[in-house]
């Protein structure tokens, strides 16, 4: 029995205590029953639970090792080291041992045969040594490693390794960076574009505020509407009072307001047949809350007597076709002989209206809009102004060291560039750029969209352990193992593949990066 926590796999450390767990009723159960000499139909249960707990268990160590092959596998693919094991039985051998597991084993029997079959000899030869030394304690246990490089299956002449793949320097050669190329007039250039877009955003940032505070100053001193008395006379646009003396409801358009399935609010609006002291008969829109608080108490069936009149004021509107029908289907008895006009609705508002400048709230909502077009493209060109600066202050004027390399290259192809003492992306909008010396680590990088593989890179990771990515277009993916190849005597200090000791060798020569004052 046992409790295993394993780090990068939630669900197997559940299943494992689980297991674990079941393991230990199971135990007690069965037990507790054999003991007391009683219940021994409980034995069964005692006995099924043992066995849940060992399989969990199982599962457990099952699923954390698949997890751990598949990210494994994925760095491997992703470095290119698939194509070495495919042609180097020695560093297929190699990698085995980096990830001893049966999961390993066969991906191996995929690429490579050859070192599949002979791993399979040496494993069954090892198995048969162990149980030998078991009988035997004298006889001497045989160690795979010696076995391999013994074997004469493996003197046969093979394909060379890969350089320095997945082996770091003993000792890394000290990097001395540069002397960047004078650059002054350019970052100044640069800072004065940053400076420049920042004013301007201030000053539509002053102007939004100065409509925006003037809007509520007119707001708030704005005087009240002067609503004209409703009569038939009345038409679309008009801004009205009346005094209602009743109202027969009509029908309510309801709504529902859903997120995700669920529904999160809901509201109404009511449309009602009104009279007011003047006897005119009209449609009046109004919302629940409204409805319940005010006019509810006007709400009558029968045209008999009349209320305390309630004032409303609302805005004239057309009536629509669909609302007419609806109220002729649905009044009914004196109400549906009533002289209502058809015409028109009023939609009340809550209280009186106040009669403010539209034109200070207009020209707040358009710089609004402006202003938040301006601060995006702002976000947008800062990020950009200051990878520029970083790029300049650290490596100098760029486009010189690029002419430079292009005039005098080491490597080249349609997307890269480089001289031997810098590596630079063709790209001019957005240049990637890194000292040869200076480099700690390359391996192969793809981008996926939607599990598309849209692009993939060169990654060189720099001495401050950041990834300076050389990009390539997705159907050069298979290329880019001959391209870091070609790449990597230019690089002394460089190890090859994305692999757990690149990345220590990375994380114990990394510097950090120096603060500006």
């Amino acid at each position: 029995m046992k409790f295993t926590f394993y780090k990068k796999s939630g669900g197997a450390t559940v299943l494992s205590f689980l297991g674990g767990v079941l393991l230990l009723m199971g135990v007690v159960t069965a037990v507790s029953s054999l003991v007391s000499r009683k219940d021994y139909e409980t034995i069964p249960v005692g006995v099924v639970m043992v066995v849940l707990g060992v399989a969990f268990q199982i599962w457990a160590d099952n699923m954390a090792e698949k997890k751990a092959f598949r990210k494994w596998k994925a760095q491997m693919i992703e470095a290119g080291a698939a194509q070495s094991m495919a042609i180097d039985t020695q560093y297929a051998i190699d990698r085995y041992q980096e990830f001893p597991s049966n999961l390993t084993l066969q991906w191996i029997r995929e690429l490579n045969p050859q070192a599949y079959q002979y791993l399979q000899e040496t494993i069954a030869e090892r198995k048969a040594n162990e149980k030998a030394k078991n009988k035997n304690k004298g006889s001497e246990e045989t160690n795979m490693d010696n076995e391999m490089q013994n074997n004469p299956q493996m003197n046969q002449p093979e394909p060379a390794p890969l350089p320095n793949f997945d082996r770091p320097p003993e000792t890394p050669p000290a990097f001395v960076p540069a002397i960047p190329p004078d650059a002054t007039e350019k970052i100044e250039r640069l800072k004065k574009k940053k400076r420049t877009f920042k004013i301007i955003l201030l000053v539509f940032l002053a102007a939004f505020l100065l409509f925006f505070v003037l809007t509520m100053v007119d707001l708030a001193n704005a005087p009240l509407k002067t609503p004209t008395v409703f009569s038939n006379e009345s038409k679309k646009g008009d801004y009205v009072t009346a005094k209602l003396t009743f109202v027969v409801p009509a029908y309510e358009q309801y709504f529902v307001y859903e997120k995700s399935g669920k529904k999160t609010s809901d509201s109404s609006n009511y449309y009602c047949v009104a009279c007011d002291d003047h006897d005119n008969f009209f449609v009046i829109k109004c919302d629940e809350k409204y409805y319940d608080e005010n006019l509810k108490k006007l709400e009558t069936k029968t045209i008999s007597g009349k209320a305390n009149p309630i004032e409303i004021f609302a805005d004239v509107e057309d009536l629509s076709s669909d609302v007419k029908s609806r109220l002729d289907r649905d009044l009914v008895g004196q109400a549906s002989v009533i002289p209502v006009n058809k015409s028109i609705q009023l939609k009340v508002h809550d209280g009186p209206q106040k009669d403010y400048n539209a034109v200070y709230s207009g020209l707040a909502v358009i710089w609004a809009t402006v202003t938040l077009i301006f601060l995006l493209v702002y976000l947008f060109k800062r990020k950009k102004i200051k990878a520029q600066l970083a790029l300049l202050e650290e490596y100098g004027d760029v486009d010189a060291i690029y002419e430079s390399a292009c005039a005098n290259p080491v490597y080249a192809d349609e997307y890269l560039v480089s001289d031997g003492n810098y590596i630079l992306s063709r790209n001019e909008k957005n240049r990637s750029v890194v000292e040869t010396g200076e480099v700690l680590s390359l391996y192969k990088s793809v981008h996926k969209t939607n599990a598309r593989r849209d692009q993939t890179a060169v990654t060189a990771v720099n001495r401050y352990g950041d990834e300076v990515n050389f990009q390539y277009p997705p159907y050069q993916e298979e290329q880019i193992p001959k391209i870091i190849l070609q790449l990597a005597p230019l690089c002394p200090r460089a190890m090859l593949g994305y692999t757990a000791e690149s990345m220590r060798y990375i994380a114990a020569n990394k510097q950090l990066r120096s603060k500006k004052k």
